[in-house]
């Protein structure tokens, strides 16, 4: 019995990613005979195994036993043929410990900052920023260890999204502090200027001039009004935001996880892939040692 060493490769789907399933085909057919004076059979209905356990760090490993099958060229000739697939889930752990909690935790923290007072602008803007920027390196590193493919794979929406949401935190403080900071200018409203000469003193007036001052025109706000206004308005986009971008990072999560699991079919993988049974491995070798000798 000679053994045979090959280089095979393997075409592979990335969109879900990192919770996909890789299916690896081997066909195993004839070269230059045809199936009327080559049948291939797999021997005793057994198929094909592993010679001994195989456990990977990042993949669950299983071996899908398909029949003969019948191989056709356009010539109409027939070649017989076995197929076996070897079957790569891989394990959600490593992502799980090293991506996806930690960028959870990222982005709750940057909701910390609802707590921080407006008035406290450096703490809360550090915050914030201390954790995009961490997210964002976070990501970059994940990037170098991805599959670099020309489409979109479930790891690139959920980094988008988690900077998304932190980037929404520094977007909704920098517009809350420009609502507070502005004031509503009142309209300056002029009057006929009239000359008067006083006789005695010899020097003209003016009558009906502008107002400044504290002199403000009926129906114009005054600065304090304006100010409970723009405050009023930043209380109410505080409370908004502190409540809807939790609730959309949830609804998120909501959707994504039950896309990625359900979608990818990864808990049917892990179901449907053969374990290898160290028994069945030891059998299936005697068995073809004793045949051997």
């Amino acid at each position: 019995m000679n053994r045979v060493t090959i280089a095979v490769s393997c075409p592979m789907d990335f969109h879900y990613y990192p919770a996909d399933t890789q299916r690896c085909d081997f066909d195993l057919k004839s070269y230059g005979h045809t199936e009327d004076k080559l049948k291939l059979i797999w021997r005793e209905n057994y198929g094909a195994n592993f010679a001994y356990p195989v456990d990977l760090q990042n993949y669950y490993v299983g071996l899908d036993n398909q029949k003969q099958f019948v191989a056709k060229t356009l010539s109409g000739r027939t070649y017989s043929g076995l197929r076996y697939t070897i079957i790569l889930t891989r394990k959600l752990s490593y992502h799980m410990l090293q991506t996806f909690l930690p960028s959870i935790v990222l982005v709750v923290v940057s909701w910390l900052s609802f707590l921080i007072s407006l008035d406290a602008v450096p703490a809360r803007a550090a915050v914030v920023m201390t954790c995009l920027l961490t997210l964002i390196s976070m990501f970059s590193s994940v990037r170098q260890s991805t599959p670099n493919v020309s489409y979109v794979k479930a790891m690139d929406i959920w980094m988008v999204v988690c900077v998304f949401f932190v980037f929404s935190t520094l977007l909704e403080f920098t517009v809350a502090l420009k609502i507070r900071a502005k004031k509503l200018k009142p309209k300056v409203q002029t009057k006929n200027l009239l000359i008067i000469e006083d006789s005695e003193i010899g020097k003209t007036k003016l009558e009906g001039g502008p107002s400044f001052g504290k002199n403000i025109p009926p129906g114009q706000p005054s600065p304090s009004d304006s100010r409970s206004k723009n405050e009023e308005i930043v209380q109410k986009l505080e409370f908004i935001s502190s409540i809807g971008i939790p609730a959309l990072f949830l609804l998120f999560n909501i959707i994504f996880w039950p896309w990625l699991i359900i979608g990818s079919q990864y808990n049917s993988h892990i179901d449907d892939t053969t374990r290898i049974d160290t028994e069945k491995v030891e059998l299936f070798t005697n068995n073809n040692n004793n045949k051997f000798d």
